[in-house]
């Protein structure tokens, strides 16, 4: 939803599905998912959505450890 949303106000992205498919110099906004921002750093980061975190039936605690690790990719 986020990338449609960029893409239909006509905004630079890349989809980024799993490690290495994008190049991180890119003059873009990335869009990812929390479980592939791990290991990664960028000057800003959003989160849209965290209010919906965890999702309905899914771990607190698995949540929460994906949830700091998209939290803490902004430099």
């Amino acid at each position: 939803m986020c990338a449609q949303a960029l893409a239909q106000r006509k905004l630079p992205i890349e989809n980024r599905l799993r490690s290495g498919d994008f190049d991180l110099t890119s003059n873009k906004i990335k869009v990812m998912t929390m479980n592939v921002s791990k290991d990664l750093e960028f000057p800003v980061v959003a989160l849209p959505g965290d209010a919906h975190v965890p999702a309905a039936g899914e771990d607190e605690k698995a949540a929460a450890r994906v949830f700091y690790v998209a939290a803490t990719r902004a430099t």
